[in-house]
């Protein structure tokens, strides 16, 4: 099985932050240990100092006629053997008596005083480093001294240099031996991603119903797997929108080609002359501006389905696109035996995208053709109400059903002009109302500024 490079990548970290860990660990507890074995080599020197000064003031109470000096030479002349020499102060600093070896007793300060350091470090000889430390005088003493001990640094130098090395040695092995099991651990880690990968693989393009699993208590490969699934739900439903779009596109066109083939079959059949041909040759025309009205719907329909922003840079004059819209549906009215009329048009001009208002002033039109009584025309008004700009299309008939005129795009039976136009005016901000009143249906949408 081939190493993986997230793995490997994932372990590498693991391991880095490991070493930065480690190595912080180390150097705490290395001056931890330095400190402690300098705080414990004080204290022994401490101690045997106190018991020095002990045994001096025993003897001198002993035998006080020999002086200060010499029961201090007579405590070093009983005193055993000790890796730690010592020297006796009088009160003016002066050395009485030492003991110990040569180099340390030379290490140490000529004289002496009370106010000086209690602690010392010194260097005895060419290499050997030493600690000085002062006793703690007592008021209970017959008489004023100071007892200095003195004891070389260098076992405890040796012990914390040789912990120090060990630390070091063994930090390559800590690591190479974390970058391993980093690796194992990514492995256990990134399994949930191999069970959703096989489950993706899994998916068929042409059934997105199904979704992946998701765990009771999701954690953030369960969150990935919901974001895939909330993509494959979006996927399955434009699917769907466009299963439809091709159903809506085959029931729109499916008459108008259906009167265009028997036309042309009647006709290719007809000996007639060209005269006789004319009406047949009309419904072709009807037939085939009807599939190009029907095919300009469905592009506008994949627009709409599609959700993308639609610029609205444009300074549209509405009353001239009253005039035009009118004037380009004319024809279209006369073939329904419908009047289209002018009512009243105020000069407005609102910012918005000219060619879906054009379009929406259309539908609205065509719609009146296809719903309207042929007993009264086709008017085309624009006006303003508290400063909003309306555009309104009136036509005489029987109120229209709901459904027709509360379909949405995309629903079967939807009449896609009115779905069209309720889009733009969205996106323009403003609305499309419908109203029946006085036998007459009235089509309106704004366009606020």
């Amino acid at each position: 099985m081939p190493l993986s490079r997230l793995r490997l990548r994932l372990s590498a970290a693991f391991a880095l932050t490991f070493a930065f860990g480690l190595a912080a660990l180390n150097v705490t507890v290395f001056l931890l240990i330095r400190r402690d074995a300098d705080r414990q080599l004080t204290h022994r020197l401490r101690e045997a100092a106190t018991a020095v000064a002990e045994a001096v003031a025993r003897e001198f109470g002993e035998a006080h006629t020999a002086g200060l000096a010499g029961a201090a030479r007579e405590t070093f002349h009983e005193w055993p053997a000790t890796p730690y020499a010592f020297i006796i102060y009088d009160s003016a600093g002066a050395p009485l008596a030492s003991h110990g070896p040569p180099p340390s007793i030379d290490a140490a300060p000529r004289w002496w005083r009370a106010e000086d350091p209690t602690i010392l470090d010194r260097t005895a000889g060419a290499e050997n480093d030493v600690r000085l430390v002062a006793d703690r005088p007592s008021e209970s003493r017959p008489a004023p001294f100071h007892v200095l001990a003195i004891g070389t640094r260098e076992p405890t130098e040796e012990h914390v240099a040789s912990l120090g090395w060990w630390m070091a040695a063994t930090a390559p092995l800590v690591i190479v031996l974390s970058l391993a099991g980093g690796y194992v651990l990514a492995r256990q880690a990134l399994r949930p991603i191999g069970t959703l990968e096989q489950a993706l693989a899994r998916l068929d393009p042409r059934a997105l119903g199904h979704r992946l699993p998701v765990g009771a208590r999701p954690d953030e490969v369960d969150r990935l797997a919901l974001r895939f699934n909330d993509l494959l739900g979006r996927l399955e439903e434009a699917q769907q929108r466009n299963r439809q779009f091709v159903q809506r596109a085959a029931h729109q066109l499916k008459t108008p080609l259906t009167v265009v083939l028997g036309e042309a079959d009647l006709s290719l059949t007809d000996a007639g002359d060209s005269a006789t041909r004319q009406p047949g040759m009309r419904r072709v025309q009807a037939a085939a501006h009807q599939m190009r009205r029907r095919v300009d719907e469905l592009l506008l329909l994949a627009e709409v389905q599609t959700g993308e922003p639609v610029p609205l840079d444009d300074l549209v004059e509405l009353d001239g696109l009253a005039f035009e819209c009118a004037d380009l549906m004319r024809g279209r009215a006369a073939q329904t035996r419908h009047g289209l009329t002018l009512g009243e048009v105020e000069a407005v001009t609102v910012r918005g995208s000219d060619r879906l208002l054009r379009e929406a002033l259309v539908e609205l039109i065509e719609n009146a053709c296809r719903y309207g009584a042929t007993t009264s025309d086709i008017r085309v008004s624009v006006s303003t109400d508290a400063g909003v700009p309306w555009v309104t299309v009136a036509s005489g008939g029987a109120p229209l059903p709901a459904a027709l005129v509360e379909a949405e795009p995309g629903e079967d039976g939807a009449h896609l002009g009115l779905a069209i136009v309720r889009w733009v005016a969205d996106q323009h901000r403003g609305r499309l109302r419908y109203e029946h009143r006085d036998g007459t249906n009235f089509f309106r949408f704004n366009i606020p500024s």
